[in-house]
């Protein structure tokens, strides 16, 4: 018998292990290849998704999703293989539900990233959702999508596929156009800037570049240049060049005072949604309510100490024996039931408290086999708002730092309590009084001293006002809004 040395020993025991090595990794991928061979999802009749060239196929028989090894979803429908991409997204007009294959990137309202992977449905009563697919692809659900120059109106979800240049192509069941300028589109909680790729909740701007990278160009100088090139051959050029936009004030502030400085209040709940009432037009509510052949929400406005709901009541064979909704107050855990007429397709909740959230439940009965049932078809969290502030500093003279507060409507204002801090350190307060039904608070009087306040002579100050508290209409609230400046 041949003897190896231990060199040769190592060498065969090493051959050995990488082969081994080699059959388990096999083994694994011949697994996973016959694993996701088996899965097959299937596909309602009245479907709608789009394949890898963005054709739409809408089904009229039952089909089935399976995913190759590659990882690109095909559909079988009509015995072809239709590729649908490594992501699918697939709207069925029946109920409205939403299907989703592949991995997706939910962005959330504080701005923190939720990845989803597989199939996952998306109910028609869903509350508004974002999502990054991939390197300028993107999600859009909500019950009501517009532009906000009112040129785009839709409904229910919108794929959005952004080019490197700005511009993008927007497609859902009902829509296929594609964008020829930077366009920012709003729904019911936020508002999304695709060229740049920044969505808006309300409060801080969240960078959707920095969720798996972008190869997005977008420039806008570039864009503004290039646009002007081409009216100057067109022989339309303007003569008025267009500088900075005006909107500068001269004030040093962050980001979120300018957010709260503009009128949005800012809240540490990621749940706040403050932006329902700004967003989708009367004109595009009325649009949709008109399209829409099935019992649902089309908007919620929440207000001071109520909340507007438009909605579409469709029973033609009237067969609901009530459509209502449960409002709870989550601070005390009561519920109100308030009914919908379905006659009607607006009704407004009244006596309700500012800056609470509420929950509201739809729901209708009906009579199956003479027994009583009951249906939700939709679910909406909102806070009741608050006045919207803002906080400005016109003149400092004397030693005294004088503040305006305006708010966006008239309100009737009994007292308030404002911080002044230096580097972040409190150095003197002051109290409002009762001043009226008033819009903007703003007078000799709306100062700060800051006689014997301690200022650095050689480096700059950063000062900052903070609303802590203010009393209006028999309301008590914590705004928190501040106002930075240097002096």
């Amino acid at each position: 018998m041949r003897k190896y040395n231990s060199k040769t020993k190592r060498t065969i025991l090493i051959i050995i292990s990488v082969f081994v090595l080699f059959i388990i990794i096999f083994s694994l991928f011949i697994k996973r290849s016959v694993d996701v061979a088996k899965t097959a999802y299937q596909v309602d009749i009245g479907s709608i998704l789009f394949d890898n060239d963005k054709n739409m196929i809408t089904t009229t028989k039952e089909s089935t999703i399976k995913m190759k090894w590659a990882g690109n979803y095909y559909l079988q429908y009509n015995d072809e293989n239709h590729n649908l991409g490594d992501h699918s997204v697939v709207y069925n007009t029946n109920n409205g539900d939403i299907s989703l294959y592949g991995k997706f990137y939910e962005v959330r309202n504080d701005g923190k990233v939720k990845v989803i992977k597989d199939e996952n449905k998306l109910k028609s009563s869903v509350n508004s959702k974002f999502y990054k697919l991939s390197d300028r692809k993107y999600l859009i659900v909500d019950r009501t999508i517009e532009s906000t120059n009112s040129s785009l109106v839709t409904t229910n979800y919108l794929i959005v596929n952004l080019d490197k240049s700005g511009n993008a192509t927007l497609l859902n069941d009902k829509v296929s156009l594609k964008t020829i300028t930077p366009t920012v589109l709003k729904t019911s909680a936020y508002t999304f800037d695709i060229a740049n790729e920044i969505i808006n909740f309300g409060t801080e701007d969240v960078d959707l570049k920095k969720i798996i990278g972008s190869t997005n160009e977008y420039d806008k100088d570039k864009y503004d240049l290039n646009k002007e090139n081409k009216k100057a051959e067109n022989g339309s050029g303007s003569g008025n060049g267009a500088g900075a936009d005006g909107s500068g004030n001269g004030n040093e502030n962050d980001t979120n005072n300018n957010r709260a400085n503009n009128g949005t209040t800012k809240t540490n709940d990621s749940t706040y949604n403050n932006n329902y009432d700004k967003t989708i037009s009367d004109k595009a509510v009325d649009e949709i309510i008109k399209a829409t052949k099935n019992t649902s929400v089309i908007r919620v406005v929440p207000k001071i100490n109520s909340i507007s709901v438009d909605y579409v009541i469709y029973d033609p064979d009237n067969e609901y024996q009530s459509v209502y909704i449960e409002v709870e107050n989550t601070t005390n855990s009561q519920t109100n039931i308030v009914y919908l007429p379905k006659s009607n397709t607006n009704l407004v909740i009244g006596d309700l408290m500012p800056n609470v959230y509420y929950n509201l439940t739809f729901k209708y009965t009906y009579k199956a086999d003479n027994i009583q049932k009951e249906t939700t078809f939709d679910k909406v969290g909102v806070y009741t708002k608050i006045p919207q502030i803002t906080i400005t500093v016109p003149k400092v003279i004397d030693k005294k730092i004088y503040y305006a507060l305006e708010f966006d409507d008239k309100y009737t204002i009994t007292g308030g309590t404002l911080y002044l801090t230096l580097n972040g350190q409190v150095v003197t307060t002051e109290s409002l009084s009762a001043v009226g039904n008033v819009n903007k608070i703003s007078d000799h009087s709306t100062y700060f001293d800051i006689a014997n306040v301690n200022i650095n002579q050689t480096n700059s100050n950063l000062f900052t006002i903070k609303l802590v508290s203010l009393s209006f209409n028999t309301y008590t609230i914590s705004p928190n809004i501040t106002y930075k400046f240097r002096y």
